[in-house]
């Protein structure tokens, strides 16, 4: 008698591999995504390719947060008009990775 149905177990080839994907899963989020080298290398394509567009588009990495920064700019004196995410953002993005930080001790 199969009682997998009646006790809410997984027959165990099904629960092979969940655990598999499971633990693939960890793996993908192990492994950060971009590295400093590819996001850098992303910035310049997309400066690169903004200049053939509009040359009032800049791209950047900010220091702190690791995020790319989208700066639109007023073509005849270089100021910035809009940014996105705004520096507000990017400031809060930066304390919290701090405040977390300072829960995870990572020298232990």
């Amino acid at each position: 008698m199969d009682i997998s149905k009646v006790s809410g177990n997984m027959p165990l080839g099904v629960y092979k591999i969940r655990q598999q994907e499971v633990q693939n899963e960890e793996k993908r989020y192990e492994q950060p995504r971009f590295t400093r080298e590819n996001l850098n290398d992303a910035v310049e394509m997309l400066n690169a390719a903004a200049k053939t567009v509009n040359n009032r588009i800049a791209f950047s990495v900010d220091e702190k947060t690791d995020r790319i920064v989208m700066r639109v700019l007023d073509a005849n004196n270089n100021e910035v008009i809009r940014e996105i995410p705004p520096k507000e953002v990017i400031r809060l993005a930066a304390q919290i990775r701090e405040m977390i930080g300072m829960f995870i001790d990572e020298s232990r």
